[in-house]
């Protein structure tokens, strides 16, 4: 379907997609807080 759809010029090569859910697991497995969250005592 992507080799079609490249071939009629129908998927635009020059936009970049980031998957936001990999940002914010990375993120939290690195052990940073919440936003906001109160620190343990």
């Amino acid at each position: 379907m992507h080799i079609r759809l490249n071939q009629e010029g129908l998927i635009d090569l020059d936009t970049w997609m980031i998957d936001s859910t990999a940002v914010r697991a990375t993120r939290a497995s690195s052990g940073a807080g919440k936003k906001g969250s109160l620190k343990n005592r």
